[in-house]
């Protein structure tokens, strides 16, 4: 196939679906034309692509063909810290607004795949929701692979799908069968699955839930679309969020110079919107001018007695020399980038040559607190801590781990000692500001925000921001910004 050619296939599955073609991924779509060109006994690509353009029958040859390039690669509760925010903090306040009016919860999982988000929801508000049954609950899932939407209704998963599920929950909402895990009822009677193009104009669908939504997971499905369409989804979300409602995207995924009308917040390291109609948006205002904090020491190192070896007459050979800063940053990077597994295999890597890494060490907490396993986080954090206690990124992954607790004192101190070690460890403060906002000391929360600023001032436009799950300058400044305006 000719690279003209392939241009011409992108432009055409880009004009109908607004996906946004990497040329790092034309190996995949040229396999997939040729997969359905050979099945429908076309000759050529050129046919193939003639059939698509001019047919007026082709509707559903579309969807065969995008089935075969849309994601599958899921799995129940993944990123638990959205699904952790989502029990403590957001379904809280929809509850208690609501609780005197209309008692009716509307949640759309959009870019649903095989079901296990949406699931993962009905599982979360039948864990934390204890007047479930006395309020009008629908959960909506849409997704364009009408393949995945039927393995979704089915319920059938196999068990790397279900292998961050709780045991308990496991047993309270699975059947577990030889070879897969069947969910029952009472989980998949709460989801309503239908096919849609995010593309499209018409999102028919949302009429079964007769209003508007509270809640919307849109996670790593924006990161396939054009920008244009992502601001023309990200303005049909808007439109069927009711106001105050909730949107919750991908890691990677964020509403810099996309739209105006959402807030973030961030909790537990993680961000979600909250949306925010004309009026009830901040006005700007002065704010004073940021000041050092105090900052309290980080532990004293006392130092080791050494003691000279024995000369022997052999010497063992050298272990191989690896760049550990430069595999370390290229693990974080994958991990910010939802690439897990193939974070763990640097960090793993990195630890067979050198058993003691601590970066490598804290590499592998962060992963095990990606995952909810948060005792066996710890356990790594201060294992890291024992070998290197400068290092600041340990004292914010307990950060993390003591906010899911509740300890916010512990919390404030292990942010406070990150910036000590590191003062332009820009989202220690970022979170360290969050945490006093939640206190309402909100001098505090703008003096960080402004510290913020500060730092950003001073980085290139593009440089990526450590532990922020994708963002760069230029969209965490004008988030920082709005916050120092704001109150």
């Amino acid at each position: 196939m000719s690279t003209e050619q392939l241009e011409n296939f992108k432009q055409i599955l880009g004009d109908r679906y607004g996906l946004n073609f990497d040329p790092r991924n034309d190996k995949t779509l040229k396999k997939a034309i040729t997969k359905r060109l050979e099945a429908l006994g076309f000759k050529s690509d050129i046919d193939y692509y003639s059939f698509l353009n001019k047919s007026t029958g082709a509707a559903e040859e579309f969807d065969d063909l995008i089935s075969l390039l849309t994601v599958g690669h899921t799995n129940y509760f993944r990123s638990p810290d959205h699904f952790r925010a989502l029990k403590e903090y957001v379904l809280p306040r929809i509850v208690s607004q609501k609780a005197d009016k209309d008692k009716r919860l509307r949640i759309w999982s959009a870019g649903c795949s095989t079901g296990d988000e949406p699931y993962s929801i009905a599982i979360t508000l039948l864990e934390c929701f204890k007047g479930i049954k006395q309020w009008d609950v629908k959960i909506l899932a849409t997704d364009i692979n009408t393949q995945f939407l039927q393995h979704a209704r089915s319920g059938i998963y196999d068990s790397w799908t279900t292998k961050y599920v709780d045991q308990k929950l496991f047993d309270k909402y699975f059947v577990k069968t030889e070879n897969s895990a069947l969910l029952k009822d009472q989980v998949k009677n709460m989801v309503k699955f239908f096919y849609l193009n995010l593309a499209t104009d018409g999102y028919s669908f949302a009429q079964e839930g007769k209003d508007k939504f509270d809640i919307i997971f849109c996670r790593n499905v924006l990161i396939y679309f054009r920008k244009e369409m992502v601001k023309r989804i990200i303005k049909k979300f808007y439109d069927l969020l009711e106001d105050k409602g909730y949107l919750f995207l991908g890691y990677s995924e964020n509403l810099t110079q996309i739209s105006r009308g959402f807030e973030p917040n961030s909790l537990y390291g993680v961000f979600f919107y909250e949306k925010r109609p004309p009026e009830l948006r901040t006005k700007p205002k002065q704010v004073p001018q940021a000041r050092p904090i105090e900052i309290p020491s980080p532990p004293r190192i006392k130092p080791k007695e050494t003691v000279a070896p024995e000369p022997k007459e052999t010497v063992a050979p050298e272990p191989e020399e690896i760049d550990e800063e430069r595999l370390y940053l290229e693990g974080i990077n994958h991990f910010g980038e939802e690439r897990f597994e193939k974070a763990a295999e640097i960090f793993e890597h990195i630890l067979e040559k050198n058993p003691r890494s601590a970066r490598a060490l804290l590499g592998i907490g962060f992963l095990l607190a990606n995952k909810g396993r948060d005792q066996e986080a710890r356990q790594k954090g201060q294992e890291v801590l024992e070998i290197d206690q400068l290092l600041p990124e340990a004292y914010y992954l307990l950060g993390i781990l003591n906010e899911r607790e509740g300890s916010l004192k512990a919390t404030r101190e292990s942010y406070q000692r990150a910036i000590f070690l590191e003062k332009d460890f820009i989202m220690a403060h970022f979170n360290l500001a969050i945490l006093y906002k939640r206190e309402g000391k909100w001098r505090e929360a703008q003096r960080e925000f402004k510290n913020i600023v500060n730092i950003l001032k001073t980085r290139k436009d593009n440089e990526p921001i450590k532990f922020s799950g994708g963002f760069n300058k230029r969209s965490f400044l004008k988030i920082c910004e709005e916050a120092v305006r704001s109150k």
